[in-house]
Formats: structure tokens, C-alpha cells, sequence
């Protein structure tokens, strides 16, 4: 088991990380349905913490109805979770699950309002500073690949990695495919076995996984690209 200050083992969450590197994980789920899900009582967030508990993983659902209460969530709720849990002497590294509906702009909450990618960049970067470049934010929504937008800036980056979808994915989908992800994630399996593994439980293959390091760099070469070609 991993010690209190050793938490550089956790750092290099690659491609190829071996179980090993890997400290336990504790999930943090929040949740904004529609007006719509509230009356049919449908939800992703209480079946995705019966089956993070199968896999063996610990979980907290908030429920979030407008930007306000998500704003909290994240800054003050998060955060909470990160000083207990990740600073202890026996570590787990909090992921993040987001579950909303969305689209190319941002996240869609309770009330319609809208939380755009740029807000949620700028309360990320903290946050991911907090766990020392380490987090892993799931985003449960359509076209959630639209994400990878907020490590597209000349700025500290706002996650480690994200799991998204570039389509509009099914309830069951997006709930089946999550909890494969975690579950493989919980016996230390690498990311692309993980990745594959959610979109086959899922039937849905437009599930996507993005480095935050990869989208920066990305936008970088396209900056320089474009400048290149100004005329002097």
C-alpha cells in the first residue's frame, strides 16, 4: 500500500500504467438530470455506485439542479474529497464522474442552464493542481469528446485524462459502459483494454479516452501551424 507522500508512484498514469502504480480509487459522482429524468426517475449516478461497489471501489453521489450547486460540488465538495482522501496516510486517487446532459458547448444542467467548457476549465485547474496533475474526469453526456476542448489552451491543464463519447449515447450505454471502464480501472487493466472493454459491454463504440498533455499539444501544433501560414 502506497505511503502518504508517495504519491509520484501515482504520476505516471500512461497508457501502459501496470497495476502497481496504481493506489486505490475513490469515485466522485455528480449528477444534474433533466426535469424530464426527475419525473420518469431515471438516473445514471445510484446504478453506477451499486456497481462501483461490486467492483470494489468507494463512491460519493451529489446531485446537482443548477450551476450554483455544481460550481459547489466541484470547489468545495471535490475539493473536501481531495484533502481526506488523496492527502492521507493511505491514499486513494478521487476520479471525478460527471453525469449530465450536454452537448458541443458545454454541459446542459437541471434548470437548462449551461456550464461551457471554458468555466469548467477554469474550475478543473485547480483541482487537478490538487492532485498533483493526476485527474481523471469522466464525462457522462453527448458529444462529451467536446471536452478535451479546455486542455486547448496556452494555460495549465485542467485534467490528466477524460473519457467521453463523440455521439449521444443511450442511458444504458453510457451507464453499462462507465462501470466496465471503472471496473477494469479497479483490477489496474491499461487504459486502451479499458477503453475497448466499455464499448463492447456497451454496444456503443464512440466512447473516447484523451490525455489532457496529447489535446494540449495538439492545439499548439495547429497555433503554430496557423501562424506560419499569416502572411508577414
Amino acid at each position: 500500500m502506497a505511503q502518504k507522500g508517495t504519491m509520484e508512484s501515482a504520476k505516471p498514469l500512461t497508457e501502459a500504467s501496470p497495476p502497481s502504480v496504481r493506489i486505490p480509487s475513490f469515485v466522485y459522482i455528480i449528477e444534474s438530470p433533466s426535469a424530464r429524468d426527475f419525473l420518469d426517475n431515471r438516473g445514471e449516478g445510484g446504478i453506477l455506485q451499486s456497481a462501483l461497489g461490486l467492483s470494489g471501489i468507494s463512491s460519493k453521489l451529489t446531485v446537482a439542479v443548477n450551476t450554483i450547486c455544481f460550481r459547489k460540488a466541484l470547489s468545495e465538495g471535490f475539493t473536501s474529497i481531495i484533502r481526506s482522501r488523496f492527502n492521507s496516510s493511505n491514499p486513494q486517487l478521487p476520479l471525478l464522474h460527471l453525469s449530465t446532459h450536454g452537448g458541443n458547448t458545454g454541459l446542459r444542467l437541471t434548470d437548462e442552464s449551461l456550464m461551457t467548457w471554458d468555466e469548467l476549465a477554469n474550475i478543473l485547474r485547480p483541482l487537478n493542481q490538487l492532485l498533483n496533475g493526476c485527474l481523471v474526469v469522466s464525462i457522462s453526456s453527448c458529444e462529451s469528446f467536446n471536452a478535451c476542448r479546455m486542455a486547448m489552451k496556452m494555460d495549465n491543464l485542467p485534467f490528466l485524462l477524460m473519457v467521453g463519447n463523440t455521439g449521444e449515447p443511450l442511458w444504458s450505454d453510457t451507464a453499462i459502459g462507465f462501470a466496465t471502464f471503472y471496473h477494469y480501472w479497479a483490477k489496474g487493466r491499461p487504459f486502451a483494454e479499458a477503453l475497448n472493454a466499455m464499448k463492447i459491454a456497451s454496444g456503443d463504440s464512440n466512447f473516447v479516452l484523451v490525455f489532457g498533455e496529447t489535446a494540449q499539444q495538439t492545439f499548439v501544433e495547429q497555433l503554430n501551424i496557423l501562424t506560419k501560414e499569416q502572411p508577414q
